[in-house]
């Protein structure tokens, strides 16, 4: 059985038509029709059962089509695998993921991957300075970063957002045993503020979230993007700090408990340089695009 057999096996099955079913593949009706009972002659199988309007397959040529439809799928893979080969879709994108993007970073990786089954995306987990600075070295491709991203060098799109839920606080401390804390608790008393100048985004929606519920702590402002370095201030006891998801362990000193008040959003956003051409970098973006449209039609429907 060949691949022209399994082709007009499963267009009878599927059409339960002789004349349509050859439309689709693109024969003859007489041709089709000398098809199936050579196609039963040989086989020494019952497969149709025509009627004068009809024709259906028997039990035996649903079995049949099932195995044929597997085959069939197969073999598109294949070709497609092929390609996507030619066309230079194969070989190895490296990916930088940083804290908490890792339920926006897989659903992408497997988008691509099914997508152009010879690209594969190699993800590397690093905080977002790491992964900004391998980006401009061209260590990796492209990166999923949180804000601040800069503005000179590199395209991006806002991959998917997320809201700050917990509280990090130095432990042993009289907060960090709580299973909830309130805003409240933390008036007049010392809060990490990224300084604006490197970090706009999230310094105006964590001064904005305080002033919304009217709690005025002292803030502590520093100079670090990376969520590792600030957690070691929080540890030291110089003061409490909002923070994102992360799946990487807490330094010694820190407890996260979570918050009674939805935190301020933030986006995650796929970045890569504007100078690099490479048809897989390209692929990867294509797939995120597709992605993004379509939670967002999600969300609006």
């Amino acid at each position: 059985m060949d691949a022209r057999d399994m082709e007009y096996l499963v267009a009878v099955g599927e059409t339960q038509h002789f004349g349509r079913a050859a439309e689709r593949v693109g024969a003859s009706l007489e041709e089709l029709t000398r098809w199936s009972r050579e196609f039963e002659r040989v086989t020494g199988l019952s497969v149709f059962e025509r009627t004068v309007r009809r024709v259906r397959l028997t039990e035996t040529g649903s079995r049949i089509e099932a195995e044929a439809l597997k085959a069939l799928a197969a073999v598109r893979a294949v070709d497609a695998v092929v390609g996507y080969l030619q066309q230079g879709w194969s070989g190895q994108v490296a990916l930088a993921c940083a804290p908490g993007a890792a339920h926006l970073v897989w659903p992408l990786v497997r988008a691509v991957e099914q997508d152009r089954p010879g690209l594969q995306v190699d993800v590397r987990p690093m905080w977002a300075i790491a992964a900004l600075g391998a980006l401009g070295r061209g260590e990796v491709s492209l990166a999923v970063v949180r804000d601040p991203i800069p503005e000179d060098a590199v395209g991006s799109l806002v991959l998917g957002a997320y809201r700050d839920r917990h509280v990090a606080v130095a432990a042993p401390g009289p907060l960090a045993g709580r299973e909830q804390v309130s805003l409240s608790e933390f008036e007049g008393q010392g809060f990490l503020l990224a300084e604006r100048e490197v970090a706009r985004a999230v310094h105006d929606a964590t001064v904005r979230f305080l002033a919304e519920h009217c709690v005025a702590p002292v803030w502590k402002h520093h100079r670090l993007l990376e969520q590792e370095q600030q957690l070691s201030l929080v540890a030291a006891g110089v003061g409490a700090a909002l923070v994102p998801p992360t799946d990487n362990p807490l330094p010694a000193g820190v407890a996260l408990v979570p918050l009674r008040e939805e935190g301020p959003e933030h986006r995650y956003h796929l970045v890569w340089r504007r100078d690099d051409p490479s048809a897989l970098v390209t692929a990867v973006i294509t797939a995120a695009e597709a992605l993004t449209a379509g939670r967002k039609r999600g969300a609006d429907s």
